[in-house]
């Protein structure tokens, strides 16, 4: 469900629009929906990150270049000390975030800012997301955000048409997840590199706007060919033939675990 009764709902640019305002998800709500790229095991990325769907590969949707990614890393009980840079960069921003882990205890410094983080013996904290967003640049667990700030656009792009369309060219040749180990090395016992969700419009449209007027609207997870508010309700959704109660998983990372064990 994406719009509720009143409110006018767009897509553009991949994400979300509220009464004109972008949708700017928490990192758990980020994590619930995220699509998994790859595990660690198979290395970090080296070319960019797109909107395909390897479970609905007979899709034909353009091909588009996503702009909001991120990797969560577990950590293993480990006594030892070390420290990382971690930098995202996307077809047109570019963020860095560095890390120092001593005593359980973790510090971080992105965006002028510095966080100190203890980490608990427990399952959600021990992993630690970093990820550009709805145009924020998050780091946290999977259910606390430690650190926002805004993703900042990266000057040294030029762009020959509006950059709510980026180069693919010029993306192409960036590495959208890179980690440096300053000293020591994190003990990580399960990395993740995930996607955020790429809304389009009804036909796999760039743009699409809704009244939602009396009514609810509710978009498919396969948002450019999926049978939804659009195509079935053609008189409106009432909250009133809503029935059941939707279930929040306790962690948000189950979601991107589940993908992995299919892979």
């Amino acid at each position: 469900m994406v719009g509720l009764p009143g409110e006018h709902i767009a897509i553009a640019d991949g994400d979300l629009f509220v009464d004109h305002v972008r949708f700017c998800k928490s990192i758990s709500q980020a994590l619930r929906q995220a699509i998994l790229v790859q595990s660690a095991d198979d290395g970090l990325p080296t070319g960019p990150i797109d909107n395909r769907l390897p479970s609905n590969a007979h899709d034909s949707h353009e091909v588009v270049l996503v702009k909001d990614f991120g990797i969560a890393m577990r950590l293993a009980e480990s006594e030892s000390e070390w420290s990382l840079e971690i930098v995202l960069q996307s077809a047109v921003a570019q963020c860095k975030a560095e890390i120092w882990y001593k005593n359980r205890e973790l510090r971080i410094a992105a965006a002028g800012e510095t966080r100190q983080i203890r980490i608990e013996n427990t399952e959600s904290v021990s992993w630690v997301v970093v990820a550009m967003v709805d145009g924020d640049f998050l780091i946290g667990s999977p259910t606390d955000e430690w650190l926002r700030s805004r993703a900042k656009p990266d000057e040294a792009l030029e762009f020959e048409t509006d950059p709510i369309s980026p180069p693919l060219k010029l993306a192409s040749h960036r590495t959208p997840i890179s980690i440096v180990f300053r000293s020591g090395e994190p003990v990580a016992d399960r990395t993740l590199v995930f996607r955020d969700i790429y809304y389009r419009g009804q036909s796999d449209a760039a743009t699409q706007a809704w009244e939602a007027g009396d009514h609810v609207i509710v978009l498919g997870d396969n948002v450019s060919i999926s049978d939804d508010s659009r195509q079935r309700w053609h008189e409106g959704l009432g909250l009133t033939s809503i029935k059941g109660v939707a279930i929040e998983p306790s962690n948000p990372i189950e979601g991107l675990l589940r993908q992995s064990e299919r892979k």
